[in-house]
């Protein structure tokens, strides 16, 4: 038998392609940092905005109707969990569905932070890699 090496090639390109993205649908939520503060005892305080700029509903994981991130923090060239996700059980852990060209603010502590550069995450893949991420804030 003898094989199109061109045409071989161009389908497993197209084949690889289509399944290259195998952790999960992408999001289209975006992140925004409205205020990061470290305080002088070294508690942070984030204030963000997140909002659905796509063209189907999405879902934000929440405690008791509010966004709940998690905090990463950089250490070297790696992000390492840090702080958040966390809902006591008395509150409702349903995600709050964002409509397309929808908003949501929250706010989230993190008690002895100091000063890093740090970025929230929204959501993550079944694989546990971050899906929805906000960018990078750095507090002193």
């Amino acid at each position: 038998m003898r094989y199109n090496t061109p045409g071989f090639a161009a389908a497993m390109c197209i084949a690889l392609g289509a399944c290259s993205d195998g952790t999960g649908p992408r999001t289209m939520l975006v992140t925004r940092i409205d205020r990061a503060v470290l305080d002088s005892a070294g508690s942070l305080n984030v204030s963000f905005t997140i909002t659905n700029v796509g063209t189907q509903p999405e879902d934000v994981p929440a405690c008791g109707g509010q966004p709940g991130p998690r905090v990463q923090r950089q250490q070297g060239k790696r992000w390492e969990e840090f702080a958040g996700g966390l809902c006591v059980a008395i509150y409702s852990m349903v995600p709050v569905s964002l409509q397309p060209g929808a908003s949501i603010s929250g706010t989230t502590d993190v008690f002895r932070a100091g000063p890093g550069v740090y970025r929230l995450v929204i959501s993550y893949q079944l694989d546990g890699s971050p899906r929805a991420v906000s960018e990078q804030f750095t507090v002193n």
